[in-house]
């Protein structure tokens, strides 16, 4: 992973980070006054697809281009090694160990390449997947479609709208601070959006010209308190800074407020924060928190009154951030700090902490722990404290085994030996480890119980799919279906009602989203149901379903057709009387014997303007209407003289 921080340089944007699908298409477009610029990622990028993209406007769909991953002679030149490494891993991998660790490497990359990609347009270009639309025109409406294709089959494709009404400009960056830190100037503004990276620009003294800070844009965590460091600063040193906003094509916006950072360094070795004292079988644990400084060590002291004379307990320095004190008695109290200890010399103490050791014997560990698992619940039991102070139990849990913190599951101690932990049905799929501990009424905690492992049954159904499309012919029904996405998905099944009864049609398990139901004539109107179905054998509700009749094979009827000139054009009226007349769209010719062209869209209502007439002319029309099973009715033609 080391060398994929150094080729790219950035944070990686965590929508990408996490789990894309497999057959995923991110697109990524705009307008920037000129051009309509296209950009899109696919998750698996070293497989050998092409890519086909077409525009449609006002009804006319053209091929823009058809791209693929450009050769290695092809780029060779225009990127540094490990940049190549990442578009072709495979090129120089002679032999076994150089494909291994090829693949290695490829396996390290392959779910960031995306999110770079999203940023390096350079990158973009090498792999086919960036265009750049320069014939489109102002306040326009285009339409587009990328195909990807593998070994000439469309496996996946995805359609999107651009408008060029106006040129698309980056925000700017608002609400820009800088605060001092201990080792540099942390800088903090207004979150807006996963979808940008930051440029960040520093002038320092004596210079008067702002210079970029990072190399590629910054990426944004928002779960983060602090979006960008800089420790270029000296101590008593001044910069200024400011910010833009960069979008996916590369350009920024404008600058953002500029404030000023100021790093005065502190000389003095950092003191302890954070110090935490337990006590557990008559010995003293201390926890404080470790500084970064890795040559940084500690001294632990003690001392029987809080003003009193404090010892020394370590012979040696401490390098970690714990330490067990084994030589106290009980009845006694003890208070105890730690200091830091680097170049600078020795810190301030850290806050003083007391632990008073009046019974510092833990009561034995439980024993016999069991577990009856429910739907939701977890109902578990032990055997019971011999010890006669037990103040209660402690349960706790974890999702791994060997996790070194399990989670507390009760906020007080319980006091029976059994314990039941609700949990919500549908996380059925994991495995959960559980622990008990006793607790004495002086807060001595004992040892680990044995650790179980359960499972919760899987009970929750798939979600039931939705009817995407459906099709009724004359010998057959075709259905098809959104896909479930559920981490046990089995199959499908596919009902229809008989009655009062629900009949499964399908004989074997359906594994993929359509059916079709052969020799099979509709009579009347039936429902159809399609369910999903897990690996447990939870079927989905059945509440959903379409009804399908036989299919109207009766073309709509045309009653009559007017033609009136109007001060704007021909109008054209349509009276028709069919139940499920659903439009019509208008062609014309300027000769009966030549071709028709349709002039106008699909049209819902029942009449229509022609605006396009020239003076003095002849035209011949011709109406095709539609009801909405499909059915096409095409009028007689007719003759109209224009006159304007």
């Amino acid at each position: 992973m080391v060398r994929i921080i150094l080729i790219f340089s950035f944070l990686i944007v965590n929508i990408y980070a996490n789990k894309l699908p497999e057959k995923n298409l991110a697109v990524f477009s705009k307008y920037d006054g000129d051009a309509v610029l296209i950009k899109w990622v696919i998750p698996n990028l070293n497989k050998e697809y092409t890519y086909k993209l077409y525009r449609t406007n006002n009804q006319n769909k053209v091929l823009l281009s058809t791209s693929r991953k450009k050769t290695f002679d092809e780029v060779k030149d225009k990127f540094d090694k490990d940049a190549l490494l990442a578009l072709y891993p495979y090129k120089n991998a002679k032999t076994i160990e150089k494909k291994l660790e090829a693949k290695l490497f490829l396996n390290d990359i392959q779910r960031l390449m995306p999110s770079i990609i999203s940023f390096r347009t350079d990158l973009a270009k090498a792999f086919g997947t960036f265009y750049k639309d320069k014939t489109v025109r102002l306040k326009q409406k285009y339409s587009y479609e990328i195909e990807v294709l593998e070994n000439d089959k469309k496996i996946l494709s995805k359609s999107f709208d651009i408008y060029t009404y106006k040129r698309a400009i980056s925000p700017t960056p608002l609400g820009l601070e800088a605060k001092e830190d201990i080792d540099g100037i942390n800088l903090t503004w207004q979150f807006d959006s996963l979808f940008y990276g930051y440029n960040i620009y520093i002038k320092k003294s004596p210079s008067k010209q702002f210079v970029k800070l990072n190399k590629s844009p910054i990426s944004i965590n928002t779960q983060s308190d602090l979006f960008y460091k800089d420790r270029t600063l000296k101590r008593l040193e001044t910069a200024q800074y400011k910010i833009t906003t960069v979008d996916f094509f590369g350009e920024e916006s404008a600058f953002s407020n500029t404030v000023t950072g100021y790093f005065k360094g502190d000389l003095s070795t950092p003191k302890i924060k954070y110090l935490n004292v337990s006590i557990n079988n008559s010995r003293v644990k201390l926890l404080w928190n470790k500084l970064k400084d890795s040559k940084t060590f500690y001294n632990v002291y003690r001392s029987n009154l809080v003003n009193g004379k404090y010892e020394k307990l370590n012979k040696k320095k401490i390098s970690t951030n714990f330490y067990v004190d084994k030589s106290i008695d009980a009845g006694k109290n003890y208070y105890y700090y730690v200091t830091t200890i680097s170049f600078l010399g020795e810190s301030k103490p850290s806050s003083k902490r007391l632990v008073s050791a009046l019974d510092v014997v833990a009561p034995n560990k439980v024993s016999n722990l069991k577990a009856d698992v429910k739907p939701g619940k977890i109902n578990l039991v032990w055997d019971k404290s011999k010890n006669k102070d037990i103040l209660g139990y402690r349960v706790y849990f974890a999702m791994d085994k060997d996790d070194k913190y399990y989670a507390r599951v009760n906020k007080k101690e319980i006091k029976d030996n059994k314990y039941t932990h609700d949990l919500p049905k549908n996380l059925s799929r994991f495995n959960y480890y559980y622990k008990v501990t006793a607790v004495d009424k002086r807060f001595n905690e004992s040892d680990d119980s044995n650790i179980i492992k359960v499972k919760l049954p899987d009970v929750v159904a798939p979600k039931q799919p939705v009817f995407s499309v459906y099709r009724v012919y004359s010998n057959k029904i075709y259905l098809q279906w959104a896909p479930i996405y559920d981490y046990d998905l089995s199959h499908y099944n596919i009902y229809t009602q008989e009655g009062t009864k629900l009949v499964k049609l399908n004989s074997k398990k359906l594994l993929k989203t359509q059916f079709e139901l052969i020799n099979y004539k509709l009579q009347g109107m039936k429902k159809f149901i399609v369910t999903a179905v897990d690996k447990s054998g939870n079927e989905s509700i059945k509440n959903k379903h379409i009804l399908l009749s036989e299919k109207d094979t009766k073309a709509p009827i045309i009653k009559n057709i007017n033609y009136v000139q109007t001060k704007d054009g021909i109008e054209i009226s349509l009276d028709i009387n069919d139940n499920d007349y659903n439009g019509f769209e208008v062609y014309r010719s300027s000769g009966k014997s030549l071709a028709f062209y349709k002039i106008s869209n699909f049209i819902k209502i029942k009449s229509y303007i022609d605006k396009t007439l020239s003076k003095d002319t002849k035209q011949w029309y011709q109406l095709w209407v539609y009801d909405k099973a499909g059915n096409i009715k095409k009028s007689d033609t007719k003759e109209i003289l224009w006159k304007n």
